[in-house]
C-alpha cells in the first residue's frame, strides 16, 4: 500500500519514505530512549499523583499472573526454537569442496565467470 493523493491514509507516502530511507541506510530504533522516556513519565506521575500511581502499580501486580505468564511463554518458545536451531546446526557435518581447474584453458575467463555466476 502506497500513500498518495488517492490514499485513505494521509502522509503515508512520507512515512514510507522515512522508514525506507532508514532501512536502506541501516537506521534502527533502539529501546534505550523509550525506556528512559517511560521512566521519566512514571517518576513524573509519581510526583504529581502518588496515590494513583501506587494504585496503578497495585493493578499491575494483581494482573501479573495473566500478562506475565503470556510474556514468559512467548520468551520460552523463542528460547526453545533458538536452542533447537543451534542443536541442529551443531549436528551438521561440513564438507569442503575443491574446484580443480584444468591447466590448459582454451576458453576465455568470461566463460568461467559465467559458469560461476549462474
Amino acid at each position: 500500500m502506497s500513500g498518495g493523493p488517492g490514499s485513505p491514509l494521509p502522509f503515508l507516502d512520507k512515512i514510507e519514505k522515512l522508514f525506507g530511507f532508514g532501512h536502506e541506510q541501516g537506521f534502527a530504533f533502539t529501546a534505550r530512549p523509550f525506556i528512559i522516556a517511560g521512566l521519566v513519565a512514571v517518576l513524573t506521575f509519581l510526583i504529581i499523583s502518588p496515590a494513583q500511581t501506587l494504585r496503578n502499580f497495585e493493578f499491575l501486580v494483581f494482573t501479573s499472573p495473566i500478562w506475565l505468564s503470556a510474556v514468559l511463554v512467548r520468551f520460552a518458545i523463542y528460547r526453545f526454537v533458538e536452542a533447537n536451531r543451534m542443536q541442529f546446526l551443531a549436528r551438521q557435518e561440513y564438507v569442503l569442496l575443491e574446484i580443480k581447474l584444468p591447466r590448459d584453458i582454451k576458453k576465455s575467463p568470461l566463460a568461467m565467470e559465467t559458469v560461476l555466476t549462474n
